[in-house]
C-alpha cells in the first residue's frame, strides 16, 4: 500500500526526542537521522531553501498514514493535522509560556510525487514580545498530552467557517483559548495586553455591571493564593487596558521605563495559564464554564457570595 505523509516544522521548540507521539501517529522528533527520513524525496517539492531549514531546525512534527484519501479531501486531511498541531501547540503553553509556533505544512501523496501545502499562518511570541527557544524535558512534553487531549475536544475544527475559528458551538473555553492564542500572536506588548484581559472576561464576566471588581474577585477564587494579591495585579491591568485602548504605545525605551508593566504581563500570562488548568482539571468547573453565562453566575453566588 502506497504512504502518504504530513511533516511542519515546530519553530522555538527545542526538546532532544528520537520519536515523541502526540496521538497516534502523529509524532515529533529532533532526531537527524528521521527527518531526513521524513522529507527524504520532497526536495523537488519544496525546494532547497525550505528542505535546509527543516533540517536545521530542532524539531519536526511528522505522520505517516495509508495513501487512500480522495483528492478532494486532501487539504482537509493537511488542515486537521495543523489543527493538532497547534492545539498541541497550545497545551506547550499551559505548561510553560514560550513562542513555539508551526511552519509551512506539507501533504504528500502518491510516493511523494505529488504535495499539498497550506499555511495556517500563526507566528507566536512570548509575553515580552520576544521570539525565543524554550527547552521541554520528555516529562513536561508528556504533561503537555494531558491538557493537549483535552483541548482537542474543546476547540472547534469546522471548515464551513472560512471567516473565524469561532462557530455557534463554541463555548467559553472555546473563546478564550481564541483570545490567548490572538494574544500569544501578536508581538505589540499594548494589544497582548489588552487580550489578556478579554481573555479573563470572556471566561468570568456574566454581566456589565462592576466589570473590573466583579473580575478580580473571580480570579482571585480561581488562583486559591498560587499568586499572592492577585485583585491587585487585575486592578492594575485594566488600568493599563484603558491607557492603550485610549492611545498609549509602548517601545523599547518606553517598556524600560515601564518596568511594573512587564512584571504585571507575566503575571497576567500566568494567571491566564493557571485559570485554564484549574478549569480544565477539574470536571465540576469544567462542566461549569461548558454550560453559559447562568451557570456561572449561579457557581460564584452560590459558592462564594
Amino acid at each position: 500500500m502506497k504512504t502518504g505523509k504530513f511533516f511542519t516544522s515546530l519553530i522555538n521548540l527545542d526538546s532532544d526526542i528520537r520519536r515523541f507521539e502526540i496521538e497516534k501517529g502523529l509524532y515529533i522528533t529532533s532526531s537527524l537521522e528521521l527527518k531526513n527520513i521524513v522529507i527524504r524525496n520532497s526536495l523537488p517539492a519544496i525546494g532547497g531553501l525550505e528542505y535546509n531549514s527543516i533540517i536545521d531546525n530542532k524539531v519536526l512534527a511528522f505522520a505517516f498514514f495509508p495513501d487512500n484519501i480522495n483528492d478532494k479531501n486532501k487539504y482537509t486531511e493537511l488542515r486537521n493535522f495543523l489543527f493538532f498541531i497547534d492545539n498541541f501547540i497550545t497545551a506547550l503553553w499551559l505548561i510553560k509560556d514560550n513562542s513555539i509556533y508551526k511552519e509551512l505544512g506539507y501533504l504528500s501523496y502518491n510516493d511523494d510525487k505529488q504535495f499539498y501545502s497550506n499555511f495556517i499562518a500563526q507566528i507566536n511570541s512570548n509575553y515580552k514580545g520576544k521570539k525565543e527557544v524554550t527547552k521541554y524535558s520528555v516529562s513536561e512534553l508528556k504533561k503537555s498530552l494531558e491538557y493537549y487531549n483535552k483541548i482537542n475536544t474543546l476547540m472547534t475544527n469546522d471548515n464551513n467557517f472560512n471567516y473565524s475559528e469561532l462557530t455557534p458551538e463554541s463555548d467559553r473555553l472555546a473563546r478564550a483559548f481564541y483570545f490567548i492564542n490572538g494574544a500569544r500572536l501578536l508581538p505589540d506588548i499594548g494589544i497582548k495586553y489588552t487580550l489578556y484581559c478579554t481573555c479573563l472576561e470572556a471566561l468570568f464576566i456574566t454581566n456589565t455591571k462592576n466589570i473590573t471588581r466583579s473580575l478580580a474577585e473571580r480570579v482571585e477564587i480561581i488562583m486559591n493564593n498560587r499568586i499572592p494579591n492577585v485583585k491587585s495585579y487585575i486592578y492594575k491591568a485594566y488600568e493599563y487596558r484603558s491607557k492603550i485602548i485610549h492611545g498609549k504605545t509602548f517601545n523599547e525605551s518606553t517598556l524600560k521605563k515601564e518596568e511594573k508593566l512587564l512584571k504585571n504581563i507575566s503575571i497576567l500570562d500566568e494567571i491566564c495559564r493557571i485559570t485554564f488548568k484549574s478549569i480544565l482539571d477539574s470536571s465540576i468547573l469544567k462542566k461549569i464554564f461548558k454550560s453559559g453565562t447562568n451557570e456561572i453566575e449561579k457557581y460564584f453566588k452560590e459558592n462564594y457570595g
